[in-house]
């Protein structure tokens, strides 16, 4: 067996286990019918998004304290799942978008033809069935599938019970507060995620992005006519989860109990390396690179919190900087860079229900390259700031001058050194996100003609 760190998955009920370099499954392991039948890729995602997720995590001046106002029957929380209702409904009664890769079993769980009419299975979360009283007067009836809430508690793990081989996600319009704001899926979030997740698999079939960026494609996505909200989104299950040890980073640091240190102090313990080293080294230092290289070659930025990012945990049992994105809606795609990059033809595909720039945010896309690494500051960032001092009192990792928020200071001294690296530009950063607006965007310009002969390839 690999050396790593090492959990014993007992139950489901309890703990699931081996997580950071092997899921072993022991005879004694009691998982309720019919998670036992799951494979041991989506237990261990399951064990990360219900047992280790951080509720109370991000800087209160920045984002809304985690609150969750479900049933906690339907909470995220271990040991959680339910069944969920499913319909069909007629193409005359929903838009629906899909991305080339929509295709397979994925698309046969969620399209037939019937009496020479396609339709459509739509999934309706148990807390969100009055709001689309209206919306299923029409529809018709289809089989409980089984749902996992994850982390976002609107982002379900389902399968069918008798086909628990074959899962996928389904992001759900919920309604209930969660965050403080109702989880309802607006129209132009589909169109987005969907839009981009074509985009980005178009480049990246073509071979023209860097190894260092993954994501989760979304494929499918409806939303009821004439409703503004109450849209869902598919993702399939992807490979690089099955294949690798892919961990959220708020599984880096949420804990299943206060007793047990948590992964990332773990990892830290055993690396023997210096807690700022291995975590400017390992997470900072990769993470301020890959954005870079996004924003400035592709105009790509994205929402980088702890939830949004998953890491990949490499055989040795610690983390490497290689990172997976989920949450495609949260990206923002610069049209007007690429445009000059040779992807006019794939902005057009791009789904829209009314304008297409609007519905892809394309009006906030100068604010969102500071607002983009704020996600990562005042999240990922704040939390570790927040906690890593009592790991070191309570002897998990080695004891190291700690200040006010070091893991922040040393943000900005990535960023600036990697921002003086790319341009050349000493004057211009000054420790503050908002100066990075103007010359990344000059920047981007500098790199357009290198990435055109790139995609042209």
């Amino acid at each position: 067996m690999r050396q790593g760190i090492r959990r014993v998955k007992r139950s489901f009920m309890g703990i699931f286990a081996a997580i950071c370099v092997v899921v072993s499954t022991p005879a004694h392991a009691k998982i309720p019918f019919p998670l036992n039948l799951l494979p041991d890729y989506a237990l261990r995602i399951i064990y990360y998004e219900q047992t280790l997720k951080v509720l109370d995590g991000s800087d209160p001046n920045y984002l809304a304290r985690d609150s969750n106002r479900q049933n906690p029957r339907y909470k995220p929380s271990p040991n959680n799942f339910f069944p969920i209702k499913t319909y069909w409904i007629s193409e005359d009664d929903l838009r629906t978008f899909s991305s080339g890769s929509f295709e397979g079993d994925l698309r046969n769980h969620f399209v037939r033809t019937r009496n020479g009419r396609r339709e459509y299975r739509f999934f309706v979360h148990p807390e969100s069935k009055g709001y689309y009283k209206e919306f299923l007067k029409r529809a018709v009836p289809a089989e409980d599938y089984i749902a996992v809430p994850l982390a976002s508690a609107r982002t379900l793990l389902t399968f069918r019970p008798d086909n628990p081989k074959d899962i996928f996600f389904v992001k759900v319009s919920l309604d209930r507060e969660v965050g403080e704001s109702v989880r309802l899926i607006r129209d132009r979030h589909v169109t987005n995620a969907i839009g981009t997740s074509d985009l980005l698999e178009r480049v990246r079939g073509e071979g023209h992005f860097p190894d260092h960026f993954k994501f989760m494609a979304e494929t499918f996505g409806a939303v009821p006519h004439d409703m503004e909200k109450g849209g869902m989104i598919v993702r399939p299950f992807p490979e690089e989860l099955k294949n690798s040890n892919y961990a959220p980073l708020f599984a880096l640091y949420g804990q299943k109990d206060a007793s047990t240190p948590p992964l990332l102090a773990e990892m830290i313990a055993r690396s023997k390396e210096n807690p700022i080293d291995y975590i400017r080294n390992r997470l900072i230092r990769p993470f301020v690179s890959h954005w870079f290289d996004l924003a400035t070659r592709f105009g790509l930025t994205m929402e980088p919190h702890g939830q949004n990012v998953l890491v990949r945990i490499e055989n040795d049992g610690l983390i490497n900087g290689n990172f997976l994105h989920r949450d495609l809606n949260g990206f923002n795609l610069d049209f007007d860079h690429l445009k000059k990059i040779g992807l006019s033809e794939e902005i057009k595909r791009m789904p829209y229900i009314s304008n297409r720039e609007s519905e892809h945010f394309q009006y906030k896309i100068q604010s969102q390259i500071p607002s983009s690494l704020e996600y990562f500051e005042k999240t990922v960032l704040f939390d570790l700031d927040e906690r890593i001092s009592s790991w070191m009192r309570k002897g998990w990792i080695p004891k190291t001058p700690w200040g006010i928020n070091p893991l922040k200071g040393l943000f900005h001294l990535e960023i600036e050194a990697e921002f003086i690296h790319r341009t050349g530009d000493t004057a211009r950063y000054k420790d503050q996100l908002k100066y990075l607006e103007k010359p990344i965007n000059t920047f981007r310009d500098k790199c357009g003609p290198s990435v055109k002969r790139l995609i042209k390839k």
